[in-house]
């Protein structure tokens, strides 16, 4: 999906990026100091699993930010969309036509 947004969406975009990091990166801290706390790993175990867990959430924050431009903005939004950084209710604020093309490759997951 290749498509040139209107300026209006992305401004919208813009100013959506950084909320939805950082919603997504308080939710993932929280699982990180529940993994880096719980008594029933050892140390050893508790920095590996926290390591094998921020390292998948690098990989969605790359797919989710790492475009940061207006030809991949779709792509992101696709991102955010799937790994549940942002909603179909906060699609509605983009154009018609934005949010009809995103929706067309979007699944029932959100």
């Amino acid at each position: 999906m290749n498509f040139t947004p209107n300026e209006s969406d992305w401004t919208l975009y813009k100013k959506l990026v950084a909320p939805a990091r950082e919603r997504f990166l308080h939710r993932i801290n929280q699982e990180v100091t529940v993994i880096l706390s719980d008594p029933e790993r050892n140390h050893t175990e508790r920095f590996w699993d926290a390591f094998h867990k921020m390292e998948k959430d690098q990989k969605i924050l790359a797919d989710a930010f790492g475009r940061f431009s207006r030809s991949n903005m779709a792509l992101s939004i696709l991102a955010m969309c799937r790994h549940q950084m942002i909603d179909r209710e906060t699609l509605q604020a983009f154009s018609r036509e934005f949010r009809e093309k995103v929706e067309f490759f979007l699944d029932d997951n959100i």
